[in-house]
């Protein structure tokens, strides 16, 4: 069935559990706290982005997905955070929220050949980067600040490795996905604890421009469309699970009670259930959700192991939840929508991809 690869922060390491017997069959050191962890398209290297403040070591690991260990670090003189291979391979993007900095990879050589600076003032604070399917384009959200808003997003074009645009939307933008055919993003303009955003602004990429805004619930924090493009589920941090009809543009069912500390929603390999983690210490759960009626299936308490990331395997029959708070991943059966197990793992672990190898 395959691997898969979870990064834990506070251990520093990276677990690697066999998904068919969900067991831990190798753990990877890394010199630092790791961050995002991306799996390169064809299934043989894991990049882990990592930081050691203390030691001022900061870059990648490039894991070996046949032998479990790690090939070569790639160092890198500013502070990543996320990265992002393209549908390629050829290249990965590495986004650093400080120096306002993408960071482009060649994942032959395993070196960085150019740097991107992004963002349109100096106090904007870059978010998230996401990759188009086509593998054209690299959108990046630009955060503001107090004194000076960013409420940008930064369009990188994958050939030249040149911003080619800068879009305004609205206050704080922080989350992005592409419809699966790349004619279309949305942004979630998240706002800020003064003044909660509750829009997302839809963005064409042929012209780079807003050409829909729509309104959702307070803080729009994650954002999950299904495979056929039809509809985008947004989690809002205050207002449950809002629906979009990526046709209309318009919110078409809002789904309540999603939990007191929403964090990440995930819908399925063929789109027909979406699972969403909520993080809240003392009553934490994953809500199951069927998409072709937009109602509740099933709530599964899992208590106060804090659920964050949430992982469908490649054939969509299970589900890795990575438990920060519980130091393990648990595992459900997408059928019974039950835990089949709790694997143990490092310590704090936030992201998790599969890879078949």
């Amino acid at each position: 069935m395959g691997f898969a690869y979870v990064s834990n922060i506070n251990s520093r390491d990276v677990s690697v559990i066999d998904t068919k017997t969900h067991s831990v069959v190798a753990t990877v050191r890394v010199d630092g706290f790791p961050q995002s962890i991306a799996l390169s398209p064809d299934d043989k290297l894991v990049y882990v982005v990592f930081q050691n403040p203390i030691s001022n070591s900061f870059g990648i690991k490039a894991i070996d997905t046949k032998t479990h260990s790690v090939i070569t670090t790639i160092q890198d003189s500013n502070i990543p955070f996320k990265v992002a291979f393209l549908p390629n391979g050829n290249l990965a993007y590495t986004l650093d929220f400080t120096f306002r900095n993408v960071s482009v990879i060649d994942t032959k050589t395993h070196s960085i050949i150019a740097n991107v600076l992004v963002g349109d003032n100096p106090s904007a604070s870059p978010q998230n980067i996401v990759i188009s399917p086509n593998g054209l384009l690299a959108y990046v959200t630009n955060f503001g600040s107090q004194f000076q808003p960013g409420n940008t997003v930064s369009v990188i074009d994958t050939k030249t490795h040149a911003v080619i645009a800068t879009i305004l939307v609205e206050d704080n933008p922080s989350s992005i996905a592409f419809t699966p055919d790349s004619k279309i993003a949305y942004v979630l303009n998240n706002g800020n604890s003064n003044f909660p955003g509750n829009t997302v602004s839809v963005i064409e990429a042929k012209t780079h421009s807003v050409i829909a805004t729509v309104q959702v619930g307070r803080f729009p924090i994650a954002i999950s469309i299904t495979p056929d493009g039809k509809l985008a589920y947004i989690l809002n941090l205050l207002d449950g699970l809002s629906v979009v009809d990526t046709k209309t543009n318009s919110v078409i069912a809002t789904i309540l009670p999603i939990g007191s500390d929403p964090l990440s929603v995930s819908i399925s390999p063929d789109g027909k259930l979406a699972y969403v983690s909520d993080r809240f210490v003392n009553t934490g759960n994953i809500t199951v959700i069927d998409t072709k009626t937009h109602s509740i299936i099933t709530r599964i308490p899992v208590g106060n192991i804090q659920p964050h990331n949430i992982a469908y395997t490649p054939d969509g029959k299970l589900v890795y939840v990575t438990n920060f708070g519980g130091n393990s991943v648990s595992v459900f059966d997408t059928k019974t929508h039950t835990v089949i197990s709790t694997v143990r793992v490092g310590l704090s672990p936030l992201d998790v991809v599969f890879s078949s190898m």
